[in-house]
C-alpha cells in the first residue's frame, strides 16, 4: 500500500551534506519507489542528481520555483 511520493528538503545542507543525505534516503528506499528531494537551484541541483546518477538511480530536475528545484529519483533493483 503506497502512500505517496515523499518530498525531503535539503534546501539547508551545503556540499557534500546535501548528496550524503539523498544517498542515506535511497539506501534506505525500497526497489520501484520514487523519492523527491527539493534542493537550491543551480549547483546543488546538479551535484545531487549527478551524484544520485552515477550511484545508478533515474533522476529527473524539476523547476519548483525561482529558487529550488525538486529532484525525482527512482529507485531500480540494479542500484545500491
Amino acid at each position: 500500500m503506497s502512500i505517496g511520493i515523499v518530498t525531503h528538503d535539503l534546501t539547508g545542507l551545503g556540499c557534500p551534506l546535501h548528496y550524503i543525505k539523498a544517498r542515506e534516503i535511497m539506501q534506505l528506499t525500497a526497489v520501484g519507489e520514487h523519492v523527491k528531494f527539493r534542493v537550491n537551484v543551480g549547483e546543488s541541483s546538479d551535484d545531487v542528481a549527478g551524484s544520485l546518477q552515477q550511484a545508478g538511480y533515474q533522476c529527473e530536475i524539476r523547476p519548483q520555483n525561482k529558487a529550488h528545484n525538486i529532484i525525482e529519483v527512482v529507485k531500480h533493483d540494479d542500484t545500491q
